[in-house]
């Protein structure tokens, strides 16, 4: 493959399609199982091939920033799991207060669905994140 062009005008910057121009023709296969890609690829009569788990393919997507590395999106999981919480936490008391304080049943019937809503919103997270998340103590800490 040659090098890209770095002409002063052009020194600083990449031109990809020149360069993905340059680039031999590549075959993606997945493979019967589907746990396997083989990738195939050939250059003056010559043909190289190799074949990769879809693990180390998501590997390489992470480490080249396609991605997101999967420890950012446990961190991210937990911490909206923590925010779902709150926020439920908050809804079952606003229900509360305005079943005590409040005689329109129109208002009671809407604080007991979003009561329920809020309850489907955090249904799974302990199977997401293994039961190791709950809901902050003090609002400063729902971010």
């Amino acid at each position: 493959m040659n090098a890209p062009n770095t002409t002063p005008a052009s020194v600083g910057t990449t031109d990809d399609d020149a360069l993905i121009a340059e680039l031999p023709d590549l075959r993606i296969e997945v493979s019967h199982s589907e746990d396997m890609v083989i990738l195939q690829q050939g250059r003056n009569g010559e043909e190289d091939r190799i074949a990769i788990h879809r693990w180390q393919v998501r590997m390489l997507a992470e480490q080249f920033g396609l991605l997101p590395a999967r420890t950012h999106a446990r961190a991210t999981v937990e911490s909206l799991a923590r925010r779902l919480l709150k926020l439920r936490e908050r809804v079952d008391h606003l229900g509360e207060h305005l079943y005590v304080h409040v005689e329109d049943q129109y208002s009671l019937q809407y604080a007991m669905a979003s009561c329920e809503i809020a309850d489907e919103f955090v249904a799974d997270l302990d199977s997401l994140t293994g039961g190791t998340v709950t809901a902050p103590k003090h609002s400063n800490e729902v971010l």
